[in-house]
């Protein structure tokens, strides 16, 4: 018997590990089981990556910025000089 709807979203996810260890020791699998975990395993990858190009991003940016801020302060320099 599968649990309702409000029974999982309000599970944790230990509850739902251990629940699902305790039911696949009765189950067959196919090849979908085995390619929707490679799958899964690589849009983790691919979530790792743009978190790590967001970061590098944000970094830029705010170089960018005090960069351009360090510019536009040299500028006004040289016109009063």
């Amino acid at each position: 018997m599968s649990m309702t709807l409000a029974g999982l979203h309000s599970a944790t996810d230990t509850d739902l590990e251990s629940q699902h260890d305790e039911l696949a020791r009765f189950t067959s699998v196919g090849v979908d089981y085995y390619l929707g975990e490679i799958r899964r395993r690589e849009q983790a990858a691919v979530m790792r990556s743009n978190e790590r190009l967001a970061k590098a991003s944000l970094k830029l940016g705010a170089a960018n910025t005090l960069l351009a801020a360090v510019a536009a302060v040299a500028a006004v320099v040289a016109l009063l000089n």
